[in-house]
Protein backbone atom coordinates (compact mmCIF):
# COMPACT_ATOMS: atom_id res chain seq x y z
CA UNK A 1 0.00 0.00 0.00
CA UNK A 2 1.21 3.11 -0.62
CA UNK A 3 1.46 6.00 2.35
CA UNK A 4 -1.28 8.53 1.69
CA UNK A 5 0.45 12.13 1.46
CA UNK A 6 -0.65 14.65 4.93
CA UNK A 7 -2.95 16.46 4.34
CA UNK A 8 -4.92 13.91 2.14
CA UNK A 9 -6.45 15.14 -1.34
CA UNK A 10 -5.83 12.18 -3.69
CA UNK A 11 -5.08 9.01 -2.61
CA UNK A 12 -4.99 5.85 -5.48
CA UNK A 13 -4.18 2.68 -4.65
CA UNK A 14 -2.27 0.52 -7.75
CA UNK A 15 -3.18 -3.02 -8.20
CA UNK A 16 -4.97 -5.40 -5.78
CA UNK A 17 -4.39 -3.68 -2.54
CA UNK A 18 -5.77 -4.26 0.99
CA UNK A 19 -6.30 -1.80 4.22
CA UNK A 20 -7.81 1.54 4.63
CA UNK A 21 -7.56 4.46 1.86
CA UNK A 22 -8.85 7.36 2.88
CA UNK A 23 -8.41 10.67 1.14
CA UNK A 24 -11.07 13.34 -0.19
CA UNK A 25 -11.15 11.62 -3.24
CA UNK A 26 -9.85 7.80 -2.89
CA UNK A 27 -9.68 4.54 -4.82
CA UNK A 28 -8.17 1.86 -6.53
CA UNK A 29 -7.47 1.70 -9.62
CA UNK A 30 -4.34 3.61 -11.85
CA UNK A 31 -3.54 6.90 -11.45
CA UNK A 32 -5.44 6.89 -14.60
CA UNK A 33 -8.25 5.10 -13.49
CA UNK A 34 -8.04 2.83 -16.69
CA UNK A 35 -6.70 -0.29 -15.34
CA UNK A 36 -8.15 -3.09 -13.01
CA UNK A 37 -7.99 -3.51 -8.94
CA UNK A 38 -9.01 -4.54 -5.85
CA UNK A 39 -9.92 -3.29 -3.05
CA UNK A 40 -9.94 -5.71 0.25
CA UNK A 41 -10.60 -3.12 3.50
CA UNK A 42 -11.85 0.20 3.73
CA UNK A 43 -12.03 2.84 0.66
CA UNK A 44 -13.50 6.39 2.70
CA UNK A 45 -13.87 9.59 0.15
CA UNK A 46 -14.29 12.81 2.03
CA UNK A 47 -16.00 13.85 -1.55
CA UNK A 48 -16.03 10.24 -3.52
CA UNK A 49 -14.65 6.53 -3.24
CA UNK A 50 -14.33 4.79 -6.91
CA UNK A 51 -12.77 1.53 -7.10
CA UNK A 52 -11.77 0.34 -11.31
CA UNK A 53 -12.22 -3.39 -9.69
CA UNK A 54 -14.00 -4.77 -6.89
CA UNK A 55 -14.47 -3.80 -3.67
CA UNK A 56 -14.85 -6.35 -0.74
CA UNK A 57 -15.26 -4.54 2.40
CA UNK A 58 -16.53 -1.07 2.90
CA UNK A 59 -16.73 1.99 0.57
CA UNK A 60 -17.73 5.36 1.45
CA UNK A 61 -18.09 8.49 -0.73
CA UNK A 62 -19.58 11.84 0.53
CA UNK A 63 -21.09 12.57 -3.25
CA UNK A 64 -20.11 9.27 -4.97
CA UNK A 65 -19.10 5.73 -4.27
CA UNK A 66 -18.64 3.52 -7.31
CA UNK A 67 -17.04 0.10 -7.97
CA UNK A 68 -16.99 -2.79 -10.65
CA UNK A 69 -18.23 -5.43 -8.44
CA UNK A 70 -19.02 -5.19 -4.48
CA UNK A 71 -18.64 -7.65 -2.12
CA UNK A 72 -19.72 -5.61 0.94
CA UNK A 73 -21.03 -2.50 2.30
CA UNK A 74 -21.35 0.64 -0.87
CA UNK A 75 -22.56 3.83 0.97
CA UNK A 76 -22.62 7.30 -1.03
CA UNK A 77 -24.45 10.95 0.21
CA UNK A 78 -25.82 10.73 -3.23
CA UNK A 79 -25.10 8.22 -5.73
CA UNK A 80 -23.99 4.55 -4.60
CA UNK A 81 -23.04 3.01 -8.04
CA UNK A 82 -22.33 -0.73 -8.57
CA UNK A 83 -21.41 -1.24 -11.82
CA UNK A 84 -22.15 -4.91 -12.40
CA UNK A 85 -22.64 -7.17 -9.52
CA UNK A 86 -23.80 -6.66 -6.08
CA UNK A 87 -23.38 -9.34 -2.98
CA UNK A 88 -23.95 -6.58 0.08
CA UNK A 89 -25.57 -3.75 0.23
CA UNK A 90 -25.60 -0.83 -1.76
CA UNK A 91 -26.88 2.64 0.25
CA UNK A 92 -27.47 5.86 -1.88
CA UNK A 93 -28.50 8.88 -0.28
CA UNK A 94 -30.64 9.92 -3.63
CA UNK A 95 -30.17 6.76 -6.07
CA UNK A 96 -29.21 3.19 -5.47
CA UNK A 97 -27.92 1.98 -9.17
CA UNK A 98 -26.58 -1.92 -9.65
CA UNK A 99 -25.91 -2.42 -13.01
CA UNK A 100 -26.42 -6.52 -13.17
CA UNK A 101 -27.77 -8.56 -10.67
CA UNK A 102 -28.49 -7.84 -6.96
CA UNK A 103 -28.29 -10.74 -4.75
CA UNK A 104 -28.65 -8.34 -1.08
CA UNK A 105 -30.06 -4.99 -0.61
CA UNK A 106 -30.16 -1.86 -3.00
CA UNK A 107 -31.61 1.19 -0.62
CA UNK A 108 -31.94 4.36 -2.42
CA UNK A 109 -33.26 7.88 -1.09
CA UNK A 110 -35.58 8.56 -4.09
CA UNK A 111 -35.08 5.53 -5.87
CA UNK A 112 -33.43 2.11 -6.34
CA UNK A 113 -32.41 0.48 -9.54
CA UNK A 114 -31.54 -3.10 -10.58
CA UNK A 115 -30.37 -3.30 -14.16
CA UNK A 116 -30.47 -7.16 -14.05
CA UNK A 117 -32.15 -9.85 -11.94
CA UNK A 118 -33.17 -8.69 -8.07
CA UNK A 119 -32.72 -11.88 -5.17
CA UNK A 120 -33.05 -9.99 -1.84
CA UNK A 121 -34.59 -6.33 -1.37
CA UNK A 122 -34.85 -2.91 -3.15
CA UNK A 123 -36.33 -0.20 -0.91
CA UNK A 124 -36.73 3.35 -1.66
CA UNK A 125 -39.76 5.87 -0.13
CA UNK A 126 -39.62 6.59 -4.50
CA UNK A 127 -39.68 4.58 -7.23
CA UNK A 128 -37.77 0.56 -6.79
CA UNK A 129 -37.10 -0.82 -10.36
CA UNK A 130 -35.72 -4.27 -11.51
CA UNK A 131 -35.95 -5.83 -14.67
CA UNK A 132 -36.46 -9.56 -13.54
CA UNK A 133 -36.83 -11.42 -9.90
CA UNK A 134 -34.69 -14.19 -8.36
CA UNK A 135 -35.87 -17.02 -6.00
CA UNK A 136 -36.94 -13.97 -3.67
CA UNK A 137 -37.44 -10.49 -4.47
CA UNK A 138 -38.94 -7.40 -2.23
CA UNK A 139 -39.67 -4.64 -2.86
CA UNK A 140 -40.88 -1.55 -0.60
CA UNK A 141 -41.65 2.09 -1.93
CA UNK A 142 -44.44 4.16 -3.73
CA UNK A 143 -43.82 2.24 -7.16
CA UNK A 144 -42.43 -0.70 -7.24
CA UNK A 145 -41.87 -2.53 -10.50
CA UNK A 146 -40.50 -5.94 -11.93
CA UNK A 147 -40.27 -6.14 -15.49
CA UNK A 148 -40.43 -9.51 -16.26
CA UNK A 149 -41.63 -12.02 -13.46
CA UNK A 150 -39.70 -15.54 -13.29
CA UNK A 151 -41.15 -18.13 -11.34
CA UNK A 152 -39.87 -17.28 -7.71
CA UNK A 153 -41.71 -15.20 -4.73
CA UNK A 154 -42.09 -11.85 -5.42
CA UNK A 155 -43.29 -9.16 -2.46
CA UNK A 156 -44.22 -5.58 -3.69
CA UNK A 157 -45.61 -3.26 -0.86
CA UNK A 158 -46.45 0.42 -2.03
CA UNK A 159 -49.62 2.60 -3.75
CA UNK A 160 -48.41 0.81 -7.16
CA UNK A 161 -46.75 -2.56 -7.71
CA UNK A 162 -46.19 -4.53 -10.79
CA UNK A 163 -44.44 -7.87 -11.13
CA UNK A 164 -44.61 -8.82 -15.27
CA UNK A 165 -48.09 -8.59 -16.28
CA UNK A 166 -49.57 -8.20 -12.89
CA UNK A 167 -50.30 -5.04 -11.48
CA UNK A 168 -51.83 -4.83 -7.87
CA UNK A 169 -51.89 -2.07 -5.79
CA UNK A 170 -50.65 -1.65 -1.61
CA UNK A 171 -49.61 -5.33 -1.53
CA UNK A 172 -48.80 -7.81 -4.32
CA UNK A 173 -47.11 -11.19 -3.72
CA UNK A 174 -46.64 -13.86 -6.75
CA UNK A 175 -45.02 -17.15 -6.18
CA UNK A 176 -45.82 -18.15 -2.69
CA UNK A 177 -47.53 -21.71 -4.03
CA UNK A 178 -44.28 -22.25 -4.91
CA UNK A 179 -43.08 -22.54 -1.07
CA UNK A 180 -46.25 -25.57 -0.57
CA UNK A 181 -45.38 -27.38 -4.20
CA UNK A 182 -45.15 -30.95 -3.40
CA UNK A 183 -41.43 -32.16 -5.44
CA UNK A 184 -42.62 -35.34 -7.35
CA UNK A 185 -40.92 -38.30 -6.43
CA UNK A 186 -38.48 -40.26 -9.22
CA UNK A 187 -41.61 -42.76 -8.66
CA UNK A 188 -44.34 -40.25 -9.61
CA UNK A 189 -42.39 -38.99 -12.57
CA UNK A 190 -41.85 -42.33 -14.45
CA UNK A 191 -45.96 -42.86 -13.83
CA UNK A 192 -46.10 -39.22 -15.60
CA UNK A 193 -44.05 -40.53 -18.19
CA UNK A 194 -45.90 -44.08 -19.10
CA UNK A 195 -48.92 -42.19 -18.97
CA UNK A 196 -48.26 -39.84 -21.45
CA UNK A 197 -46.72 -42.12 -23.69
CA UNK A 198 -49.97 -44.49 -23.58
CA UNK A 199 -52.03 -41.46 -24.63
CA UNK A 200 -49.61 -40.86 -27.72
Amino acid sequence: MEPCPLPPIYHVLEGKSQGVAFALVSGAGTYENRGYAEMKGASIGGLASIISGDIKGFQFGTFDAQAENSNGVNISGIAAVVQRELKGVNVGGIASYVGSNCHGVSIGGLNSYVKEELTGASISPGVNMADSNGKFAFQLGLVNSINDYNSGIVIQIGLYNRAGNRTIPLINIRGLGNLFKRKPKSKDVLIENLDSRKKR
